[in-house]
């Protein structure tokens, strides 16, 4: 039986990324119990064909896992990603996205309990090549399935990284002229000033603290 055994961050899709993680999570299960569901989440075998590998195959394909111990590495993003040989534009630069991409974002982004999370994250600039944002012209929850099914942790990782990078400093910028623009308000106290500067700057903390 031939085995494909990941070796890398960047052979595991978001998907099994999430599998992974809930797997690791479950306090229930002993070490053993644990560590073979792992190695059937990597390698798409079941629990019974993983017990019937021979000692020798089965520490083997435990050693190349080695790297699910590691922190998944930031890449660079090269600005287009390919799934099953189709060709997807990834939106770059924050300050040449359309509002709907930027709102689109900003609720992504600040709700932890959204399914396929970063597929989605992804997904707010992402769209096959030809075609605009969320145009009609593609569908958007087909297009997050497939990132979520086909596209490599450390692949979503170098872009979510990124955006997230220019979505603080672009926050960072907006935040900074609203409290100049306050400070020279007439028609309002200096105690609501100082109200409406405390929440800025509470709004620039949780910004701050994304990705942390």
């Amino acid at each position: 039986m031939k085995i494909k055994v990941p070796t890398s961050w960047s052979d595991i899709t978001l998907e099994k990324f999430d599998k992974l993680v809930e797997v690791s999570n479950n306090v229930d299960l002993t070490d053993i119990e644990r560590e073979m569901k792992l190695v059937s989440i990597c390698t798409d075998l079941s629990l019974d064909d993983i017990e019937s590998l021979e000692m020798g195959q089965y520490s083997s394909i435990v050693s190349k896992l080695a790297f699910l111990s590691t922190p998944v590495k930031n890449g660079i993003p090269n600005g287009r990603i390919f799934i099953d040989k189709k060709g997807y534009e990834v939106d770059m630069f924050m300050g040449k996205i359309s509002a709907g991409q930027f709102l689109d974002y900003q609720t992504m982004i600040s709700r932890e309990d959204l399914d396929k999370r970063s597929a989605r994250l992804l997904a707010c600039f992402t769209y096959p090549v030809g075609a605009k944002y969320n145009d009609g012209s593609y569908d958007v929850e087909e297009l997050v399935d497939k990132i979520y099914t086909n596209v490599s942790v450390a692949e979503v990782a170098a872009y979510t990284n990124f955006f997230m990078l220019e979505y603080k400093v672009l926050s960072e910028i907006f935040l900074q002229s609203s409290e100049k623009k306050i400070m020279k308000l007439k028609e309002i106290s200096e105690q609501e000033k100082k109200e409406l500067i405390a929440k800025l700057r509470k709004s620039r903390a949780i910004i701050n603290s994304f990705g942390q």
